[in-house]
């Protein structure tokens, strides 16, 4: 029996990804056309520009933002040609956890500025003090408006201030934009069609009020001429983040065009393109599971595999390798206590049950309770599932209660 266990974190990649490049073969999914695409427009659109990696939790958004950018080793990783895109990778979820949501935004740009002069710092090809200068400079004005922020969230006068009778936060964040811009430049009018590529994820792991407001900054004081945002971003965040700070009601209003102007290309992971079949089998088999290793061209057994996941865990990539690492550890009790391995008919009943019980554990906690056939047909039942408790929570999981019972 293999110990091959499935990782749950994204795709990482240390190689340009060229044509016969073996990294290739780690995109299962074949997500890499897609990134290719991306880099392209990347190269060629008008900047500044955001765009939006859309999907769930686990569908590959981190994938592939991680086979353009690469993982910043050596002199060429990821798609994007170093020489023409300086990427710069921020994650703005260790500052929601620990600045006060009243300064949370400029501690973030604050990062964020500073990661862009560290990146530019080294280039050979820029003038080291001029970088200083320039990042010294942005890095100023943020301070002191992060100190004002503090000083009247605190309700007291600032006295570091005190030769200043008032410093009008907004002017100092738009001194700092300037500043910004003028750092932005240092690298793109260096060489043509050079640009700043700035990588932002795990939006949606932050409070969607908090996100909001983050978004709502970038966009004020960061947007500039040669930036180009490439953000995993799911709609839905931007929407409740709205409903949590402004209400529902200008929510309704007004929730699509907002999010139409923080971002230009909305792009969806396409999962409903996965290969799945090929995707599931190829992740049993790096898994050790005895009974697939010979079934890979078996059409029924690649089909009986594809409809339990489509049914259960859906799409969901990560969804997926839990569904397969768990089985994995059940084999391997099965196989410690009977002395043996499943069967092929016993591995379909046990993936199918752990699908059930990752997909839908309320109503796998009711068929544990009685497993048999009955309990099984019953689910069928609409009129049986409006009534079983179980069901309450699933329901509550979900805005749509007609399509969780279908």
């Amino acid at each position: 029996m293999s110990d091959g266990t499935l990782r749950e974190a994204p795709l990482k990649f240390s190689s340009s990804l060229e044509e016969n490049d073996k990294a290739r073969a780690a995109d299962t999914l074949h997500l890499i056309p897609y990134a290719e695409a991306l880099r392209d427009f990347i190269y060629q659109c008008e900047t500044p520009l955001t765009i939006g990696i859309q999907g769930d939790w686990g569908v590959g958004r981190t994938s592939l933002m991680n086979m353009l950018r690469g993982s910043g080793e050596g002199e060429q990783s990821g798609l994007l040609d170093t020489a023409l895109c300086k990427a710069i990778s921020y994650d703005s979820w260790p500052y929601a956890q620990f600045d006060p949501d009243t300064h949370m935004a400029v501690a973030c740009l604050y990062a964020l500025t500073s990661r862009l002069g560290e990146a530019l710092g080294k280039d050979p090809a820029l003038e080291p003090a001029a970088v200083e200068a320039c990042l010294n400079a942005a890095r100023r004005k943020l301070l002191i408006a992060m100190q004002q922020i503090r000083d009247l969230s605190q309700g007291r006068s600032n006295d570091s201030l005190a030769e200043v009778s008032h410093i009008d936060i907004a002017s100092q964040m738009l001194v700092f934009r300037a500043e910004f811009e003028k750092l932005v430049s240092l690298w793109t009018q260096s060489g043509e069609g050079r640009r700043i590529v700035i990588f932002i994820d795990d939006l949606d792991r932050v409070r969607p009020a908090r996100a909001l407001e983050l978004l709502e900054a970038i966009k004020n004081f960061v947007d500039v001429p040669g930036c180009v945002f490439v953000m995993a971003l799911d709609y839905e965040v931007v929407q409740r983040g709205m409903v949590e700070k402004l209400g529902h009601d200008l929510q309704k209003a007004s929730g699509k065009a907002f999010f139409d102007k923080l971002v230009q290309l909305p792009f969806i992971v396409p999962t409903t393109s996965y290969k799945l079949d090929d995707y599931i089998f190829g992740l049993l088999q790096k898994a050790g599971m005895p009974c697939v290793q010979d079934a890979g061209s078996d059409a029924d057994s690649r089909q009986f595999f594809l409809d339990i996941t489509r049914f259960t865990v859906g799409r969901n990539p990560r969804s997926i390798k839990r569904v397969i690492n768990y089985t994995n550890l059940l084999e391997r009790i099965h196989h410690h206590n009977a002395g043996r391995d499943t069967t092929s008919n016993e591995f379909r009943i046990l993936f199918a049950l752990v699908s059930m019980q990752i997909a839908w554990p309320e109503l796998f906690q009711h068929l544990v309770r009685d497993p048999s056939v009955d309990t099984v047909t019953s689910l069928q039942s609409w009129a049986y599932l409006d009534s079983l408790p179980e069901a309450a929570s699933l329901f509550e999981r979900s805005s749509d209660r007609d399509r969780v019972k279908i």
